[in-house]
């Protein structure tokens, strides 16, 4: 009997964390954005070494990338809040795919897949 109050007790305040930092909408957009933005600046090559008007023009077309991501974001994410966790989801041409989790005050996104998805490839 006194496991069981042990366990119980324990599930408590794990639940209770998990209540208290259970991520917000913001925190899921910030999370698909960096996740965007990373995989816009892979595919421009920003970490290669190139000459500084070049990494000047990649910037500019990755910080376009970055404020569309945004306001897609802003406009189609819908984060389902489940008290001790939180899922957000877009619909991306007639589909909605769960796109990043939330728990324990992180955000989780989606596989690579998602995210060139989101990126517009």
């Amino acid at each position: 009997m006194k496991g069981l109050f042990k366990l119980a007790l324990f599930l408590l305040i794990v639940g209770g964390i998990a209540y208290f930092t259970c991520p917000d909408e913001q925190a899921h957009k910030d999370a698909l954005k960096a996740a965007i933005e990373k995989n816009i600046g892979k595919e421009l090559g920003l970490n290669e070494d190139k000459s500084n008007d070049v990494l000047g023009i990649l910037g500019g077309i990755s910080q376009l990338g970055s404020n569309l991501s945004e306001w897609y974001l802003d406009s189609e994410l819908q984060v389902e809040n489940h008290y001790v966790y939180s899922v957000g989801r877009l619909t991306h041409g007639g589909e909605t795919d769960m796109v990043s989790v939330g728990v324990f005050g992180h955000v989780f996104t989606g596989d690579d897949e998602i995210v060139k998805k989101l990126s517009g490839e």
